[in-house]
Parts: structure tokens; C-alpha cells; sequence
């Protein structure tokens, strides 16, 4: 007699606050205080991030009342605003954009003599196709900083590629030895083809975790949160669109003073900009990641000594 399968419990899809808020253009407290008047039970996930199911987002997110909720956290927003110092800020733009461009150059020059020594065309290895995709990844950080160089809002469409791009080199270094990765290594090189980025941080995810001494399952989730961020911008969220107005202040109602058809604010421009740190520090980890058995041990520690000192937005 066959046995009964058990039924396994179907967990619910949870949200954190901090996602919610940003969707829904409230402030955590806010929205803290305003899931107890709605009595929604607040919970923890696996790496213990408070959330709340995601039936319960979307009953708040098709709540009216959001409108009256999150228009007073606007108004804080933009007083507040007033008192920042503008000029400050446009020169914290141009240091983090010269510093920038300095490790570009660094990792230009790297790459560059690593392209000589080591790249054939036509060899479908690894490390063929990691310096190719570095160069890619190369040109496209100078792509992205000329471009917020020039407050063009919609640079930051730019990033997600970047990280598809570094993510792929890395699957291909580090899971090399997998039968799976060498056939998706040849499909790359020879029908135009990629494995989804989603497949390559899951095993990514597993490789790399002790060496970050977290758990796989904590580093996917990880990696797929920042990857949910930057692709606001490509799948066109109204958010993201949004971020092309300019608001003011009249008589305390919010109105909107300007449309970014090309500059954006020196807000947008400033958050875009300091966003950006994370961004070339994943670039230089992966650049170590891939040619760490090539790189000198010179080389190799500048690059390191560069990642240590920036911080994750």
C-alpha cells in the first residue's frame, strides 16, 4: 500500500517594512504606526527582518488612506530639505566622482595588462570570457560616471547591468568545475547565450557563503535584494519614474516645480552618485574574485586595501 504523502505547509510570501515604505513613499515610522492602527501582525523572517505577509502589503498598498498617510512624510521631507547645504553636496558629488574614476583607471590598467597575457580570441576558457565581460564591466562604469556627471537622472538604468555582467564573470571562474556552468560557458560563447542572473547568484550563493561566513540561503537573500533595487529602473516602477519630478513647497502643499527631461536634482544626482560606492566595490571584489590566481600579490592588495574602505549603501 503506497504511503500518504505528508502536506507540507505553504509559507506565506512576506515583504519588509523597509520595501514596503519605500513603495508605498511613507517613512518606517509611519508605517510602523499606521500597521497598528490597521492591527496587521508584524513578522519576522528567516534572517530576522521584520515583514508582513504580502496579502497584508497589498490590502495597505490598495488602502486610499496611504495618500493622506504619506503626504505629510513628503512635506518633512522637502522643509527638511531647505536647510541642506546644496554646495556641499555638489562638491561631495565631484570627490566621489574623482575618486571613482581613479579606481576605474586602476582596474583599467589591471585589466589591461591582464588582457595581454592572458586572452586569445576564439579560446572558450573561463578566463577568456571573464576578461571579455570586464571589459564590458569597465566600460560601462565609465559609461554610468560621464553620464551623473551630466545629472542625467536615468543613468542609474546603467548599474543593473553592470552587476549582471560581473555576476556572470564570476559563475564562470568560480563554478567553472560544474557541468552545468561549462555548458552555459559555451552556450555564452557560442549561440549567444546567458543563464539567468537569478541561477547564477543561487549557485554563487552557495560557493561563496563560507567564505563570507554566512549561510547560502542569507547570502541569496542578500544578493537578490540589492538586485530587486537596481532594477526599479529598468522595468520602468513608477517609482523610478517619479524620481524625474522636482518638488517644492507652497503654502505646505507639495507641488511640482520641475521635470527632469535630461538633469536631475542635485538630490537625485547626490543619492545616485554615493549609491554608486557599492556598486565598483562589488566590481573590485569580482575583478579579485576572478583573476585572483593571475594577479600579483601588489596588485592584488591594492584592490583589497580599496574594498575595505568603502561601505555598502
Amino acid at each position: 500500500m503506497a504511503k500518504k504523502k505528508k502536506k507540507t505547509e505553504v509559507k506565506p510570501l512576506l515583504i519588509s517594512l523597509k520595501k514596503c515604505a519605500y513603495i508605498m513613499n511613507m517613512s518606517e515610522p509611519t508605517l510602523d504606526s499606521w500597521l497598528k492602527e490597521k492591527r496587521i501582525l508584524v513578522l519576522l523572517d528567516n534572517h530576522s527582518q521584520q515583514c508582513i505577509t504580502y496579502d497584508n502589503f497589498k490590502r495597505l498598498a490598495n488602502d486610499e488612506t496611504k495618500y493622506e498617510k504619506s503626504q505629510p512624510d513628503l512635506i518633512k521631507y522637502l522643509t527638511d530639505r531647505v536647510n541642506w547645504d546644496v554646495e556641499k553636496m555638489k562638491n561631495n558629488v565631484n570627490e566621489m566622482l574623482t575618486k571613482y574614476r581613479e579606481y576605474v583607471e586602476l582596474l583599467t590598467e589591471y585589466h589591461s595588462e591582464m588582457f595581454n597575457a592572458h586572452f586569445t580570441l576564439n579560446d572558450e576558457s573561463p578566463i577568456s570570457a571573464a576578461i571579455l565581460l570586464f571589459t564590458k564591466i569597465i566600460n560601462m562604469c565609465n559609461m554610468f560616471l560621464d553620464s551623473i556627471e551630466k545629472l542625467y537622472n536615468s543613468s542609474i538604468l546603467i548599474i543593473r547591468t553592470i552587476d549582471e555582467a560581473n555576476t556572470l564573470a564570476q559563475y564562470f571562474i568560480v563554478l567553472q568545475e560544474d557541468e552545468q556552468c561549462k555548458r552555459d560557458l559555451l552556450a555564452w560563447f557560442r549561440y549567444e547565450k546567458s543563464p539567468s542572473p537569478s541561477e547564477c547568484r543561487e549557485k554563487l550563493s552557495s560557493a561563496l557563503a563560507p567564505q563570507a561566513g554566512i549561510s547560502p540561503e542569507l547570502l541569496e537573500k542578500l544578493y537578490d535584494d540589492v538586485y530587486d533595487i537596481k532594477s526599479k529602473a529598468i522595468h520602468h516602477s513608477y517609482r523610478d519614474c517619479s524620481e524625474l519630478l522636482e518638488f517644492d513647497l507652497k503654502d505646505n502643499n507639495v507641488i511640482i516645480k520641475d521635470v527632469s527631461y535630461k538633469s536631475a536634482s542635485i538630490y537625485r544626482q547626490f543619492e545616485v552618485v554615493e549609491y554608486f560606492e557599492s556598486i565598483i566595490n562589488n566590481v573590485l571584489q569580482g575583478f579579485i574574485i576572478c583573476f585572483n590566481s593571475l594577479l600579483k600579490d601588489e596588485k592584488k592588495n591594492n584592490l583589497v586595501t580599496l574594498t575595505t574602505g568603502m561601505s555598502f549603501k
